[in-house]
């Protein structure tokens, strides 16, 4: 009998199993997913190059990639630098937590006036505006005013920050391809707030006034406004459709009509109206009530960590880089999530995520009693 006999013979006589068919096709469709994730992105760097793309459009696209860097740098800030603060201005814990709580009021103030404002001024006035704020706290923090002015100022950021990440947002998902591209901007986030903590370092155990971080956040949010302003010129335009942008030279009197329409849409009524509209969509509070506890959740645990780690664990050498660790997974799980996601589909991948998340939390809990 040869050997070909030999191995049918085996195979008739000891099939697979269901369970080894189920493992081999759920592998199968995992290597697809991902060879399909990396055609994304290469898609993706190609469609830069495309009729729609022109050079323009991945200027904005690019000064919006890049402010999302200076978000997670935002937002990781406070966190790295909270023991210096507490020590600096001798507060207790209560006390300095005021500064997350003003934040989160500038975050609530961002979700009632960025929908009004940018149907009212146009997405490419208000980006500059909102950049612009973030200049102000920034000026305020750096030569170490009293904790009240400090903590006053964080309304500003959170104000300013919360509507950058919202028009940011809105503004990527209408691209084509808006799933990688929403994966790389939310990476880029994560690369601001992994920097953060390693550049609080020498601010928080080496004697350096703490301070004078902000002066590394005030030229990042000058530059962050520059470049936005650079990019969209104030212009009267909303969010993109995916369509080719008119040339410079053929807009004319086009151009013109269309400001004036878009005047129109703009009235504080439309704005009115479209925030209600927003407002009545079910799916709207759920995924609001989903992004209350996900990014609470995320800010707290980046925020407290490294007090956290200092006071509780007595490591100050290594807090910065653990708490950067945290943020370099969220940077990554954007990226190397992409197959996984695209294989379990957006409404299962949340759950796994999820389940996964509290799994974690009560295996740390359970570890930390036993200690």
């Amino acid at each position: 009998m040869s050997s070909s006999d030999s191995t049918s013979a085996l195979g008739s006589a000891y099939p697979p199993s269901q369970h080894t068919i189920e493992v081999l096709s759920a592998g199968s469709r995992l290597v697809r997913s991902w060879h399909d994730a990396k055609a994304r992105v290469r898609s993706f760097i190609g469609s830069l190059s495309s009729d729609y793309a022109t050079p323009r459009t991945v200027t904005k696209e690019f000064s919006i990639l890049t402010g999302y860097f200076f978000m997670g740098w935002s937002d990781a800030s406070a966190g790295a630098l909270l023991p210096a603060i507490q020590r600096h201005y001798r507060l207790s814990y209560v006390a300095v937590s005021m500064l997350f709580v003003c934040n989160l009021v500038g975050w609530i103030l961002a979700a009632v006036v960025t929908t009004p404002l940018v149907d009212r001024f146009a997405f490419g006035r208000c980006v500059t505006i909102f950049a612009l704020v973030a200049v102000v706290p920034s000026a305020i923090i750096a030569p170490a005013p009293p904790f009240a002015v400090m903590a006053v100022s964080y309304v500003l950021y959170g104000l300013s920050i919360g509507a950058q990440e919202a028009m940011s947002n809105a503004w990527v998902s209408a691209r084509p391809r808006a799933e990688v591209r929403l994966s790389c901007l939310h990476f880029l986030y994560g690369c601001g707030a992994l920097c953060a903590p390693l550049a609080a370092t020498p601010f928080v155990g080496r004697g350096v006034r703490f301070s004078f971080f902000y002066l590394i956040a005030l030229g990042l949010a000058s530059l962050n406004t520059i470049w936005v302003t650079y990019s969209f010129r104030f212009n009267r335009e909303g969010y993109p459709v995916g369509q080719p942008e008119p040339a410079d030279q053929d807009r004319g009197q086009a151009g013109e009509n269309d400001a004036m329409e878009r005047t129109s849409e703009h009235s504080p009524s439309g704005a009115r109206n479209t925030f209600r509209a927003l407002l009545s969509q079910p799916s709207t509070s759920v995924l609001a009530l989903f992004c209350l506890f996900y990014v609470g959740t995320e800010v707290a645990i980046g925020g407290w960590s490294s007090t956290f780690i200092i006071e509780i664990r007595g490591d100050a050498h290594s807090s910065s880089y653990l708490v950067s660790g945290f943020w370099a997974g969220l940077a990554a799980g954007r990226i190397l999530l992409l197959p996984v996601n695209r294989l379990l589909g957006a409404h299962l991948a949340t759950f796994v995520y999820s389940a996964n998340a509290l799994g974690w939390y009560f295996l740390n809990r359970f570890s930390s009693l036993t200690d």
